[in-house]
């Protein structure tokens, strides 16, 4: 408002210059006329002239009025104000009209933007989906083609004199580790119980089997490890394992275990059976270090002592086998 005002005021100074150079020059011509008019006092020029003077000297009267005082400003305020104002208001609605384009089109932008992504990420999400349901099928295919290689003739007869080179392997180190250093067969016995045990969760969990895993004589051998590699000081512990030997050795017949070296399945569920009775028998034979105080602390207690320890931990197993296979599994 102030440029404005000072913009308007320099404008209007100009102005009353030129207007009082025309002035000035007029007046001289008129004065002029006036001298060089005939002198009868009536006569019209005369007064014509005296008229326009006088007119004249009213009006340089107005336009020497100093324009600095606040009346003037006043008045120039009421003509130029309202003009002013309306501009404004024009401008402002132009710069309104603008803003509210701009905010249209970047909403515009923004929902294209959105539609975009959205779309992008379907797209992305039927690529992925495409891709994995293509990898499935080739897993299922080449699973498939390695089922009809594994029940072919000849990986059956590769698979049968491997599995039965190894069981003859066994035979022998077991025989020789035996009868050299009873007192750390149970080294021997542990590195072959996490293979057959890691053999048979392999092969029960591809064929579904796996709830097989969880009777006695894994349990047994579980119990057993844990005596001899975390509590092997637990003579209540030892009574437990040493019991299991009866009900293993009397499972091999019961179950009728045969000895098919060329077999796994067959010669794997004798493994789960005899190698913790001849693990036991190596312990009680001869033992070292912390086996012993187990095993001397389990033997200090008395026989009923000894039986409820047994058939506290075998009803443990119980308890468990019921609840998964009869509860949870149902």
């Amino acid at each position: 408002d102030s440029g404005l005002r000072r913009r308007v005021s320099d404008l209007d100074s100009g102005l009353r210059r030129r207007v009082s150079d025309l002035d000035d020059t007029s007046c001289d011509e008129r004065e002029g006329h006036l001298r060089s008019a005939p002198d009868t006092p009536n006569s019209p020029e005369k007064t014509k002239l005296m008229k326009l003077t006088e007119g004249e000297s009213g009006d340089e009267a107005w336009y020497s009025r100093d324009y600095d005082s606040g009346s003037d400003h006043g008045d120039l305020d009421k003509i130029t104000g309202p003009l002013l104002l309306r501009r404004g208001r024009k401008t402002r609605r132009q710069l309104q009209q603008r803003v509210e384009k701009l905010v249209v089109d970047l909403r515009e932008k923004q929902e294209d933007f959105k539609r975009r992504q959205r779309n992008l990420a379907q797209h992305v999400n039927r690529q992925l989906r495409n891709n994995f349901l293509q990898q499935q099928e080739h897993l299922v295919q080449r699973s498939r083609q390695m089922a009809k290689k594994l029940q072919s003739g000849r990986s059956r007869a590769w698979r049968h004199k491997w599995v039965f080179a190894l069981v003859q392997v066994d035979f022998m180190v077991t025989a020789f580790w035996m009868g050299a250093s009873p007192e750390t067969f149970y080294l021997y016995y542990t590195a072959q119980m996490a293979l057959v045990m890691s053999g048979k969760v392999f092969d029960y969990r591809v064929t579904l089997q796996h709830y097989f895993l969880l009777d006695f004589c894994f349990f047994s051998n579980l119990c057993t490890l844990l005596w001899l590699w975390v509590f092997p000081t637990w003579g209540a512990l030892y009574n437990a394992v040493e019991s299991f030997c009866g009900l293993l050795a009397i499972s091999v017949v019961v179950f009728r275990n045969s000895c098919v070296p060329h077999d796994f399945a067959r010669i794997s569920n004798a493994y789960v059976h005899y190698p913790q009775v001849i693990c036991m028998l190596s312990v009680r034979w001869r033992c070292s270090g912390d086996l012993c105080t187990g095993l001397e602390a389990g033997r200090a207690e008395s026989w009923s002592s000894r039986l409820g320890q047994a058939w506290g931990v075998y009803m443990t197993w119980a308890v468990i086998y019921y609840s998964v296979i009869f509860v949870f599994a149902r």
